[in-house]
């Protein structure tokens, strides 16, 4: 069982919702970052599935019990399901610190400890600040940048309030009050339930990798089935389309992908998405 001590404490939180630089540039300095253990792609690649999966995950108060079952949470949900009350004015929990016990996809029990849940209130203020180029979908979801907020490593870091607040909203609510938000995770929800258990899609073979180089709009794979590096374009990787999507992905993002081949026998990923 791996446990993380990964909730921010009061004038941390306050930093991380302010988010300080409001009026910073859009796109990055282009600079490898240093991961902390918590932020590093395979632990986010697992709990990125667990959130998605909903069942699992589930909160820890201090007295051992699951806010997923407690009767006044109940109460709110049939009461959302009503119409008698609105996503902005959920309560039950907020503001407190849980533990999150959740299971990796290898069946690893994992807890995030010192969690603080978010209300829907508070999510979309960091919604206004970080914008919807850095929604779930995106490889910094969850993550914290050193260069717009001091984190206690000066690495990157894991946002365990926001990431699980989005989560435990969406889990319970199927909204965690910011509809762009929303949409992306029901695109990942169904993106989930299209991989099959070994991993690959339709007929067409699929691979593992994570990012080794990138450029702004193109970059380089690692992966263990080749000896060589596959290139990747961000028009590529689903979702990429558009001028700013995946200006700069972090070096080690997995990403799962097909593979075509040129006539010199070089490699391009195609069909990519993000392990999300």
């Amino acid at each position: 069982m791996s446990l993380s001590n990964v909730g921010w404490n009061s004038s941390e939180d306050e930093d991380l919702e302010r988010f300080l630089y409001q009026d910073r540039p859009r796109k990055r300095p282009q600079r490898v970052l240093e991961l902390d253990e918590d932020a590093e792609p395979t632990k986010m690649r697992h709990r990125r599935s667990a959130a998605i999966q909903r069942k699992a995950f589930k909160f820890l108060d201090d007295r051992n019990d699951f806010l997923d079952e407690d009767a006044n949470l109940k109460t709110e949900i049939e009461a959302f399901k009503s119409g008698r009350l609105t996503v902005d004015r959920l309560d039950v929990g907020r503001g407190s610190r849980f533990d999150v016990v959740w299971t990796g996809e290898d069946g690893e029990i994992n807890i995030d400890k010192g969690v603080k849940l978010y209300d829907t209130r508070e999510i979309v203020e960091t919604f206004r600040v970080i914008g919807s180029d850095e929604g779930p979908r995106s490889p910094w979801f969850g993550l914290v940048d050193p260069r717009r907020v001091r984190t206690r490593s000066g690495r990157v870091g894991f946002d365990a309030n926001l990431f699980w607040s989005v989560a435990f909203a969406f889990k319970h609510f199927a909204s965690c009050g910011v509809s762009a938000w929303d949409s992306e995770l029901l695109v990942m929800e169904r993106d989930n339930a299209d991989v099959n258990v070994n991993g690959r899609e339709s007929d067409q073979k699929r691979y593992s990798g994570c990012v080794c180089e990138w450029r702004g709009s193109y970059g380089f794979l690692s992966c263990t089935f080749f000896k060589r590096r596959v290139f990747i374009h961000r028009n590529d990787i689903r979702g990429g389309g558009s001028e700013s999507a995946f200006y700069e992905l972090p070096v080690g993002a997995s990403v799962n992908f097909a593979v075509e081949s040129d006539g010199d026998r070089n490699l391009r990923a195609v069909d990519a998405k993000l392990f999300l």
